[in-house]
């Protein structure tokens, strides 16, 4: 499980047209602060600085966290210089950097100037021998051939993780429609099978719980109240989850209601009774949903990846494996995905 941090909530220096914390951030009344108290919650486990923008925390306190335990940090990656740098070397720090390609393929997120920062830090980094690795939402800006490019220049650099995440809100004019969507996600899928350097995600996950192995993030039976995925440390110390499931306070008892419910409800009322891929996929996240209670609004997308495999696998012969029901691993990308470039394939039981 990952352990996050927010020593200054969900503040930010971008306002992303799709986040799903925007509305979240503008009714935010932050808690009072206390660095000890949020340290104590993680009970003695690695952590990641999460946010809003992580870097906008004042150095001491960055250093204060680095010294305590936080082994990562999520970041836009534009406000990087010399003296995280160094931070980041002394302490071992991986680098997750939310940034989605080239140029106009970032637009959603900020402007052509700051997207060039972003990408001038992220090789700056690698220059520095730093792990990093990259968060990407897919939307109609970078669904494109353009994206195998910018693939491609990260892997030249040396950053083979990568992570789609879906879109979970965002403006009609930036969101893909499921049939442009699943054509996308198949042809990367295609062109991943010839790159066999790049470790992309949800690609990796899809494979692997089909295979009968560990899974990361959305595909380990999740709700609000009893994501195993993430753990989230606000700044007074209190304890709530995942943040795209709306930060609620994390129930004790690990429940499977949701994907109870799922089971028994007709797909076209928002279930996924009938669907053979339930026991893997277990309905996908709950904060890409209309309802949480529902079916991810991806399954389309997750249906076709898992068709996908599961051919790849049966011409191989393979025998596919029984779902993992429950995983108690880490969250991905730290958080939401991958490992910022150090996943541990033993340990996934993956070759």
């Amino acid at each position: 499980m990952t352990v996050e941090i927010k020593p200054l909530g969900l503040k930010c220096n971008l306002n992303c047209s799709y986040c799903y914390q925007r509305e979240e951030r503008k009714a935010e009344v932050l808690k009072p602060l206390n660095l000890e108290a949020m340290v104590k919650a993680a009970h003695g486990c690695k952590f990641s600085f999460f946010g809003g923008e992580a870097l906008l925390n004042p150095k001491d306190v960055l250093e204060y966290f680095f010294k305590a335990g936080a082994n990562s940090i999520q970041t836009n990656g534009i406000l990087v210089d010399a003296d995280h740098i160094r931070m980041f070397k002394e302490y071992n720090v991986g680098i997750g950097v939310s940034v989605d390609g080239f140029g106009e393929m970032n637009a959603p997120r900020c402007n052509a100037a700051l997207t060039q920062k972003t990408l001038d830090n992220i090789k700056i980094m690698r220059d520095e021998g730093l792990r990093v690795s990259i968060i990407t939402i897919v939307h109609k800006m970078n669904a494109n051939e353009k994206f195998k490019e910018f693939g491609l220049w990260l892997l030249n650099l040396g950053i083979p993780n990568v992570n789609l995440h879906f879109m979970q809100r965002g403006p009609a004019m930036v969101t893909l429609s499921p049939s442009a969507q699943i054509r996308f996600f198949l042809s990367l899928a295609e062109w991943l099978e010839e790159n066999k350097g790049m470790r992309w995600n949800p690609f990796l996950d899809i494979r692997a719980k089909l295979e009968g192995k560990d899974a990361l993030c959305f595909l380990n039976a999740c709700d609000p109240l009893v994501n195993t995925s993430v753990e989230s440390i606000e700044r007074d110390g209190s304890v709530t989850g995942c943040g795209r499931l709306g930060g609620w306070m994390k129930c004790d008892i690990k429940g499977n209601e949701r994907q109870v419910s799922l089971a028994q409800t007709p797909q076209e009322n928002g279930g996924c009774k009938g669907c053979r891929f339930l026991p893997y996929c277990t309905g996908g996240c709950p904060g890409e949903a209309e309802d949480w209670r529902m079916r991810s609004l991806h399954c389309s997308t997750l249906k076709a990846l898992f068709r996908f495999y599961e051919n790849i696998l049966l011409d191989s012969n393979y025998v596919l494996g029984p779902a993992v029901a429950t995983v108690e691993g880490g969250h991905g990308d730290d958080p939401h995905g991958d490992h910022h470039g150090d996943h541990d394939d033993a340990a996934l039981g993956r070759n």
